[in-house]
C-alpha cells in the first residue's frame, strides 16, 4: 500500500511538472514550482522539476545548481559535483557556482579540488570573500595545514566574518 501511494505520488509531481513545462515558454515556471518543492521539504519533487527544466533549457546554470544545491543537502556529492561542474561551464564568473561545487568536493573528502573552488570563489566574490575566506581556512584545517588555516581566517576575521572570529578564538588565537 505505502509503495503504491508513492508511486502515485511521484506520477502527481511528474505531471505537474510536466504540464508547467508545456505551457511555460521557459524554464522559469518550472523554476518557481521547484523552488516551492524545496520549501516544502520536497526535495525529490523539487529535483524533478528542475530537471524537467534543463531538458527544457540545458543551458540554464540556475537549473544546475538548484539541482545541485538539492543534491548536496541530499549527500548526493557526486551529483552535485556534476551539476555545479555544468554551472560553471555555463557560467565560469558565478563565485557561488565554485563555492558550492567546492562544499561539496568538501563534503566527499577531496579537499585539494575543493581548496582551488574557494580560492577561485574569493578571486570571483569580492562581495563575499570573507565568507569563502572562512570556508577555505575551516578546508584548510581540516587538512592540518594550520598555517594556511590561521591566515584565511584571520583574513577572513578581519574583513568582518564572525564565525571565522569564533574559529580563531577557538582555535586559541
Amino acid at each position: 500500500m505505502r509503495f503504491r501511494a508513492i508511486a502515485v505520488g511521484a506520477a502527481l509531481v511528474s505531471l505537474v511538472c510536466m504540464s508547467a513545462a508545456a505551457g511555460a515558454q521557459d524554464t522559469e515556471e518550472l523554476l518557481l514550482q521547484g523552488d516551492e518543492y524545496y520549501r516544502a521539504g520536497e526535495r525529490e519533487e523539487a529535483i524533478e522539476c528542475f530537471t524537467e527544466a534543463i531538458e527544457l533549457d540545458p543551458n540554464c546554470a540556475a537549473c544546475y545548481d538548484k539541482r545541485g544545491t538539492i543534491n548536496y543537502i541530499s549527500g548526493r556529492h557526486e551529483d552535485a559535483i556534476a551539476d555545479f561542474t555544468r554551472a560553471i561551464e555555463l557560467d565560469p564568473e558565478e563565485s557561488s557556482f565554485y563555492e558550492m561545487r567546492g562544499a561539496s568536493y568538501h563534503a566527499s573528502g577531496r579537499y585539494e579540488d575543493a581548496v582551488r573552488d574557494m580560492t577561485r570563489a574569493i578571486e570571483l566574490g569580492p562581495d563575499t570573500a570573507a565568507y569563502y575566506y572562512y570556508l577555505r581556512g575551516s578546508i584548510y584545517h581540516e587538512m592540518g595545514e594550520m598555517e594556511k588555516a590561521i591566515s584565511d581566517l584571520e583574513t577572513a576575521c578581519d574583513m568582518g566574518e564572525n564565525e571565522a572570529c569564533k574559529a580563531l578564538h577557538w582555535l586559541g588565537y
